[in-house]
């Protein structure tokens, strides 16, 4: 074997260890959203807030992927992420929205779910 074979041998395990311990960037990207709604209080249909209110206003992509990668990197950015974990944690009935579009946490769908306990 060469040594580049057993570079990537030994890197390999270590990497991912590094990233099973961070976590992978969605789920900290639905524990920031989480963090989000319980520090402005909206976790019910009184004190719902918006998305320009949350901070967690929708991310304009830059529809030519190689101009994207070469300008943020490769990946997907923080608000994007943020924003990504948010449409799905409406689709999932996490965070629910009113009829004026303004949006609030649902602790008991997230509590029946088991996820992210204050």
């Amino acid at each position: 074997m060469s040594i580049l074979g057993w570079l990537l041998l030994l890197l390999i395990p270590v990497i991912l260890i590094f990233f099973l311990r961070s976590g992978s960037p969605r789920r900290l990207a639905v524990r920031y959203v989480v963090s989000i709604f319980r520090k402005r209080n909206a976790i019910d249909a009184e004190h719902a807030l918006t998305d320009a209110e949350l901070g967690l206003k929708p991310v304009h992509r830059n529809e030519n992927q190689f101009i994207t990668a070469l300008v943020v990197g490769w990946g997907l950015k923080e608000e994007e992420a943020r924003y990504d974990a948010l449409k799905s944690m409406i689709k999932d009935g996490i965070v629910k929205t009113t009829s004026d579009g303004r949006m609030y946490l649902s602790e008991s769908r997230l509590a029946s779910l088991g996820l992210f306990k204050s």
